[in-house]
């Protein structure tokens, strides 16, 4: 058996290959709290909803909590604070561990997981990964550092021979990188995506909840909602809120776009690239309607030293990214086997290895499974 991990924002999936499918699971990446009363403990058991008891609260884990937190007007808390995990806080460690343990079941021999973790080449966050790679290990699985790039390489650009450029833009961050025949040439990541924009949005647009209590917090999962919505489109505002967000993505698209295209002219001073390249675009971000056609112009913005063929954004696929690192996982297995991940910082390096003799076995059969094999319910 191999297995994905993706660890997103707002959002943790899993992707186990069986014999003839693909088996996915998710669940989101919040929680919220309850008063331990036996009113509130009636509820939750009438309603099949399991909860954990924690001093004097019950907290509630995943899908539920958000309809929880709009009917008890509770707040709604993520897991991941800016893509990381907080440093003080021993309960959302453990409910993390919990939330893992219902997407991924214990691995009875040693068995591979592609981890992705969109914050996973920063320096910065090497005690996350660490984190992590106890709660797999303790689980019996040999956790393997997959970036969400990578990820997104293996799985849409295997009808390119794995060159192009791809786009990740998720909630907690972006990466924007060039792949020549599986090698990674330029690659550029940006800490902020789509979470921080809701929450600005919040902000300034002053949405805010009330809690039962009469406190006070930022409804930045309205902004959410509402941006994922048919309605809305950034290319052509035409309401005060839709000429905020297509500011505020502009803002991070140029961010992202000029450094890339810095990355890109010191990587191919040596071997210009002439052929148009193939852009595709993954992440929750860019489903907005006309983030095509404000990509096109910051692109154009940025002078980009390579010419692009075309901007592809896929269907709706929120195991993307579990599939790429699940294809990286079988080539690295085909190649050499997966020892265990001694040391995170050193074992960084992993990533400037590219598709690992992707172009060797770019018939592989996971390059053509779609979304519709991956038979994953909200837990």
């Amino acid at each position: 058996m191999i297995v994905s991990l993706d660890l997103g924002a707002t959002e943790f999936r899993s992707l186990r290959q069986q014999p003839n499918c693909l088996v996915g699971r998710r669940n989101l990446a919040v929680y919220t709290a309850l008063p331990d009363r036996d009113a509130e403990q009636s509820l939750l058991s009438q309603m099949c909803i399991p909860w954990i008891r924690c001093e004097d609260s019950l907290i509630v884990l995943g899908t539920a909590a958000i309809d929880l937190c709009r009917s008890m007007r509770t707040p709604c808390i993520p897991l991941l604070v800016d893509g990381h995990i907080p440093s003080e806080d021993p309960l959302g460690r453990q409910l993390i561990s919990t939330l893992i343990d219902t997407l991924l079941p214990d691995a009875g021999s040693p068995t591979p997981c592609g981890l992705v973790s969109r914050q996973g080449v920063d320096q910065e966050c090497i005690d996350d990964l660490r984190f992590y790679a106890q709660v797999l290990r303790l689980k019996g699985y040999q956790p393997y550092p997959v970036t969400t790039s990578e990820a997104l390489s293996l799985a849409e650009l295997g009808q390119h021979a794995f060159s192009g450029m791809v786009l990740d833009w998720g909630g907690d961050g972006a990466s924007l990188a060039f792949y020549r025949t599986g090698q990674p040439l330029a690659e550029t990541l940006m800490l902020s995506g789509g979470r921080q924009i809701d929450q600005r949005m919040a902000t300034i647009r002053d949405r805010y909840r009330w809690g039962s209590e009469g406190e006070r917090y930022l409804d930045f999962l309205a902004v959410e909602a509402w941006k994922q919505s048919l309605g809305v489109r950034i290319d052509r505002p035409r309401n005060d809120d839709e000429k905020l967000l297509a500011n505020l993505i502009r803002d991070q698209l140029k961010s992202l776009c000029y450094r890339f295209a810095q990355a890109l002219v010191s990587q191919t001073a040596a071997t210009p690239v002439e052929a148009p390249q193939v852009l595709v675009c993954g992440g929750c971000g860019t489903r907005i309607a006309g983030f095509v056609e404000i990509l096109s112009e910051v692109l154009d913005e940025v002078h980009l030293p390579i010419p692009v063929a075309e901007i592809q954004v896929g269907p709706l696929d929120p195991f993307r990214t579990a599939r790429g690192a699940l294809i990286g996982v079988q080539l690295e297995s085909a190649s050499v086997s997966i020892r265990e991940w001694p040391d995170l910082p050193g074992s960084l390096s992993r990533r400037i290895r590219g598709v690992r003799r992707a172009t060797r076995i770019a018939g592989s059969s996971l390059t053509r499974h779609t979304a519709s094999n991956a038979q994953g319910k909200a837990r």
